[in-house]
């Protein structure tokens, strides 16, 4: 098979597969384009348009705040000893990135209570 001959999963390969087809439907070349930039086209966005991360960052937190209510409901502002903990275990250096991450937000004006933290 195409996953088996070139080391990709069968997923990868699918999804290869999914972009090449949205391209020639969009009566485009794959072959002109390298991996990322076809996604991208297959995906709606334009070449060379800039990516606003200020905006792409926010709702990505905010997905991610909404597993973490799904998951923890409103214990985890009760527990919050329980919830640094399982933050460590997921990644040993968040709470480091974390305090550097507030130091910068602290260094910037943004001292906790107005950024709720």
């Amino acid at each position: 098979t195409t996953a088996e001959a070139s080391g990709a999963s069968d997923g990868t390969v699918a999804s290869m597969r999914r972009v090449r087809e949205k391209l020639i439907t969009m009566r485009m070349d794959p072959s002109e384009y390298g991996w990322h930039e076809a996604r991208k086209l297959a995906g709606g966005e334009k070449l060379g348009e800039a990516i606003d991360w200020d905006t792409r960052t926010e709702e990505e937190a905010q997905e991610m705040a909404n597993k973490l209510l799904g998951a923890f409901g409103k214990r985890a502002g009760r527990r919050v000893e329980a919830v640094a903990r399982a933050l460590e275990i997921y990644d040993s250096r968040l709470p480091m990135l974390l305090r550097e991450f507030w130091g910068e937000l602290d260094g910037e004006g943004v001292d906790a209570e107005e950024a709720d933290l």
